[in-house]
């Protein structure tokens, strides 16, 4: 069976506004279609940074094919609940836990969502990803674009 990916809000972002972002995404999610998922994370901060000009854009183009084919994921309460024990790790590391970034913090749910589900991230976010890969054994993630 192929591996199964998921996709880091800031391809989404990257693609947004660039025509060359755009189309490697658009080539990456119809090679992969059968093997991409979107989390709740993801969808979460796409609308919580979206234009109001392209909210419709971004349900029907984004978020809605998904939806279609239940292809969505959600950290369970067990991820959250260990969601609290890897920030707690960070934190030891730096910054502190009322320092960390709303978005580190998110990355942390998408980490433990993923290894849940059996999936890869896909990210060009490796700093933060790599320190949370540290915590949690069993996520993986790579740089855009994976080929196999």
């Amino acid at each position: 069976m192929p591996a199964r990916y998921t996709l880091d809000t800031n391809l989404y972002v990257d693609a947004s506004r660039d025509a060359s972002a755009r189309a490697a995404l658009a080539a990456f999610s119809e090679r992969f279609a059968p093997w991409l998922y979107l989390t709740g994370i993801v969808a979460q901060e796409l609308r919580a940074g979206v234009r109001p000009s392209d909210e419709q854009r971004l349900e029907r183009d984004v978020l809605a094919p998904f939806v279609r084919r239940g292809h969505v994921l959600a950290p369970s309460f067990a991820d959250w609940a260990a969601s609290g024990d890897v920030m707690r790790r960070l934190a030891a590391q730096g910054p502190p836990i009322a320092e960390m970034t709303k978005s580190l913090v998110n990355d942390v749910h998408l980490a433990l969502a993923c290894r849940a589900h059996g999936v890869r991230l896909v990210t060009r976010n490796t700093r933060d990803f790599t320190r949370i890969a540290a915590l949690v054994r069993g996520f993986e993630f790579e740089l855009p674009w994976p080929s196999r």
